[in-house]
C-alpha cells in the first residue's frame, strides 16, 4: 500500500495549497515576510504528490493534460521560425501589456491581473499587479534598465523593494520574474513542436496562430534553485513534463498574445498575456534614493 506523502508547503495529508500572497522581500539586516490569503501559485508542487499516488494505486498515472486533437496538425520548423520571428520584433518595441494568471485547485479558481507598458528595447516599464481578495491586493513595479522596483500597498509604507533585475527569480510554474513581460516572451520563443492553428481576430487585428509545447528546460528558465529541482524531480517520477504553449502573430510579424498553460489532476494553471499600442513611447519615475530600500531577494505570489 502507498505511503501519502506529507505536502513540504502545508504538511497536511491529503495535501492542501499553502496560504500565502503579497510579497516578500530579503533585506540584508532582516527578514521580513509579507503575506496575504491566497492558494499559493505553487499548489501544482503539492498536487503532484497525488499523482504519483494514484499511480502506485493503479489509478490512470502521469500528467493529466488537456484534452488533445484526434489528429495532431502538421509540424513545421518553418512555423517555428515564425514564431521566433515575431518574438525578436516585439522585443525590440514598446506595447501596452495586459497579463494574467489564472490558477484553479481544490475547487477554487484564483486570478492575478498585471498591467501597464513596457519598452522591451530598452528594458523600460511601469507595471501594476492586482489581486483582488488578497491581504496584500496590489504592487506596483517599475523596470529601468538592470534594476527593478517593487512595492506593495501597505508594505514598507512608501518605501520600494530595489533590486537587480537579473538576480530576480521566478518561484512558480508559468511565471516570470518579477512578472517581467519580455521573459513570457523569451519561453515563447523556446516553444518547440509547432504547428499552424485556426487564426483569430484580437482586438480588431488579424492574427496567425500559432501552437506548440515548452519542454522543462524553458518551464525552469531563472527559476529558483529549489523550485527548479523539484519540478525536475516530478518530470523526473512522471516521465515527462510539458506546457502547451500559444501566440498569435499580427500582420506585422508581430507578437499579439500568448498563453501557456499546464495541467495536472483538477489543477491548472493559465497565463494570458496581450500586447497592444506597439511603438508608443514609454516614461517611468524612477523611486529616489531616499525611498528605495535594498533588498537581498524578492519572492511570492505577486512577483512571481
Amino acid at each position: 500500500m502507498a505511503v501519502a506523502p506529507i505536502c513540504r508547503d502545508c504538511g497536511h495529508v491529503p495535501c492542501r495549497p499553502a496560504l500565502e500572497g503579497g510579497y516578500r522581500v530579503l533585506l540584508p539586516l532582516a527578514r521580513l515576510s509579507f503575506l496575504g490569503g491566497m492558494v499559493s501559485l505553487r499548489v501544482l508542487r503539492c498536487l503532484s504528490a497525488f499523482v504519483l499516488l494514484a499511480s502506485c494505486a493503479g489509478c490512470a498515472g502521469g500528467s493529466h493534460d488537456a484534452p488533445q486533437e484526434a489528429t495532431a496538425p502538421p509540424v513545421s520548423a518553418a512555423y517555428q521560425d515564425a514564431v521566433r520571428s515575431a518574438v525578436a520584433a516585439s522585443r525590440n518595441t514598446s506595447a501596452r501589456i495586459t497579463y494574467t494568471i489564472v490558477t484553479t485547485g481544490q475547487g477554487a479558481t484564483y486570478t492575478l491581473t498585471v498591467s501597464g507598458s513596457f519598452d522591451m528595447a530598452s528594458d523600460t516599464g511601469a507595471l501594476t499587479v492586482r489581486f483582488p481578495g488578497g491581504a496584500v491586493d496590489r504592487m506596483d513595479e517599475v523596470f529601468a534598465g538592470a534594476t527593478v522596483y517593487l512595492r506593495a500597498y501597505g508594505v514598507l509604507g512608501q518605501k520600494w523593494a530595489k533590486a537587480a533585475y537579473d538576480q530576480v527569480e521566478a518561484h512558480s510554474l508559468l511565471r516570470a520574474p518579477a512578472n517581467d513581460p519580455e521573459f513570457v516572451l523569451q519561453q515563447i520563443a523556446a516553444m518547440d513542436q509547432v504547428s499552424k492553428a485556426t487564426p483569430a481576430t484580437i482586438d480588431g487585428v488579424h492574427t496567425t496562430h500559432y501552437t506548440g509545447a515548452l519542454g522543462l528546460a524553458p518551464l525552469t528558465l531563472r527559476m529558483a534553485a529549489s523550485e527548479r529541482q523539484e519540478l525536475t524531480a516530478m518530470k523526473d517520477a512522471l516521465g515527462s513534463m510539458a506546457a502547451d504553449a500559444e501566440v498569435w502573430v499580427d500582420p506585422a510579424g508581430r507578437v499579439v498574445r500568448t498563453r501557456t498553460s499546464y495541467y495536472l489532476q483538477n489543477t491548472s494553471v493559465t497565463a494570458t498575456m496581450t500586447l497592444s499600442d506597439a511603438g508608443q513611447p514609454v516614461t517611468v519615475t524612477v523611486p529616489t534614493a531616499a525611498v528605495a530600500v535594498p533588498a537581498a531577494s524578492v519572492a511570492g505570489v505577486l512577483p512571481g
